[in-house]
């Protein structure tokens, strides 16, 4: 029944932010860099700290309301110390 909820709350927020718009201005092309964070979960957890790294996205516009998307990253997962028995 939750996972119904949630499926049925995304899909309206979808909705609704479909039809807004953030800025109305003129489209550019643009390149953005940023850090990056990830969590191990599950197994993998057990094994490899939080992974650090970076990002690099470029878009190009297509049209008054589409951008073409390009985006790579890297990221870098330690290994935790484990005790042998």
């Amino acid at each position: 029944m939750i996972k119904l909820n949630t499926t049925i709350l995304c899909f309206c927020t979808l909705l609704i932010s479909a039809s807004c718009f953030a800025q109305e201005n003129e489209k550019k092309a643009f390149v953005s860099i940023g850090g990056d964070v990830a969590f191990p979960t599950q197994k993998f957890s057990k094994l490899f700290k939080p992974g650090f790294g970076g990002s690099i996205k470029g878009a190009v516009p297509l049209n008054s309301k589409s951008y073409f998307t390009l985006t790579t990253g890297y990221l870098s997962f330690n290994g935790k110390f484990l005790q042998d028995g």
